[in-house]
């Protein structure tokens, strides 16, 4: 490397190390020539507040569930794909006394149906990223899924909580009210 190079890299407060500049002590705080860089002054005051928010805060949530997509069924391991049918570890489940919106075109009575049904999929998807614990009652529907009750971390029930929010109806039900019929 050229004097002038490492001259240059000097003036402007970096040291030339193995091909790369360096910066200047004054980046990451502490003393140069003699006084307190600004991140002294202010830097340790905004990181102690930040350390004191985050301490406050409550942990994160895990990712939601995953959607399943109606054309690829290799993603469907884990997955919700209506607001009371999904699969677990490759196994299919439905919610144990209660009905969902249907959400394809070919089953749906309507498009307010399909709607409801991303609605109620999505809500199922936010309840369950907090955790969830599935047991199977060993009852099969009609299409012999699986019966499940899904449980909450705090207690709650994943379906009464989507009935109580008008996403899902008991069964047994009649008409479809999603439609108005």
């Amino acid at each position: 490397m050229e004097n002038r190079d490492r001259s240059d890299a000097r003036r402007q407060g970096g040291r030339q190390r193995l091909g790369h500049v360096v910066p200047p002590r004054a980046a990451w705080g502490g003393i140069v020539r003699g006084r307190p860089s600004p991140l002294d002054q202010h830097g340790k005051t905004a990181w102690l507040l930040l350390a004191a928010l985050c301490t406050f805060l409550p942990a994160p949530a895990r990712a939601a569930m995953p959607a399943c997509h109606l054309f690829d069924r290799t993603a469907w391991t884990s997955c919700i794909y209506d607001g009371a049918t999904g699969w677990e570890g490759g196994l299919q489940w439905r919610l144990a006394g209660f009905e969902s919106p249907r959400i394809d075109a070919g089953s749906a009575g309507c498009h307010a149906e399909q709607i409801q049904g991303m609605k109620a999929r999505d809500r199922l998807r936010a309840l369950m990223a907090r955790g969830y614990t599935i047991t199977d009652t060993a009852r099969r529907d009609k299409e012999q899924v699986r019966l499940v009750h899904l449980m909450l971390p705090d207690g709650r029930n994943a379906g009464i909580e989507l009935l109580s929010a008008g996403l899902v109806q008991a069964v047994p039900n009649t008409g479809n009210r999603w439609c108005g019929k």
